[in-house]
């Protein structure tokens, strides 16, 4: 498997927009030294990179970023970053907008900030989410790890999103979409999914 039949794979998987940005990031480069020549990372799957954390199905990544309905000016909050792929991939559709994406683990953290340093549009920050005084609003908020209280991430969106904001998380096992405008929330399940858990103290 290599990088080019996995473009080819999600040809009508996501959207043409996400596709082209795709085409232009090889997944490799966003995994550890160790497993970069393993060719499996070329599937359609999820693969371990240490820490209990897995970067995730290249499908399913492009899907939940089709799902935020990016426009190019929107500031987006990640909650984990992982390896930094989803991050590269938004930033590169985001020209006028900006990614800031949180990552608990302090070593891949690390890791995301060296394979992200050429984009200046994201910005990596290690720590708790829950904890930080962020400099600014988000329109857009998506989570990469199973969420356990609903309730709790509705509390997160409302403390951090701007009037409008979309939010993407995965809770009980299944996709989710949160639509907050002014003081209104509207959820709509997606489909199913499988996703480590949120690290938690």
């Amino acid at each position: 498997m290599t990088h080019q039949k996995l473009v080819n794979y999600l040809t009508n998987k996501v959207s043409p927009k996400t596709l082209d940005v795709m085409k232009t990031l090889d997944r490799a480069e966003f995994v550890p030294q160790k497993i970069k020549t393993d060719e499996k990372i070329y599937l359609d799957s999820p693969h371990t990179i240490g820490h209990g954390v897995t970067i995730s199905q290249p499908s399913l990544v492009g899907k939940m970023i089709d799902y935020l309905e990016l426009d190019s000016i929107n500031n987006v909050l990640e909650l984990g970053t992982g390896s930094g792929y989803n991050a590269a991939i938004m930033g590169k559709l985001l020209p006028f907008g900006s990614v800031t994406t949180v990552e608990r683990v302090p070593s891949l953290g690390k890791h995301a900030k060296k394979v992200l340093k050429k984009d200046k549009n994201v910005k990596v920050i290690t720590g708790d989410a829950t904890k930080i005084s962020y400099s600014h609003k988000f329109d857009r908020i998506i989570a990469t790890a199973e969420i356990m209280n609903r309730s709790q991430m509705k509390r997160f969106v409302q403390e951090n999103a701007a009037t409008f904001c979309i939010a993407i998380f995965p809770y009980k096992s299944k996709l989710r979409k949160l639509v907050k405008c002014g003081s209104n929330f509207e959820y709509t399940t997606l489909f199913r999914v499988r996703f480590v858990p949120v690290i938690e103290d």
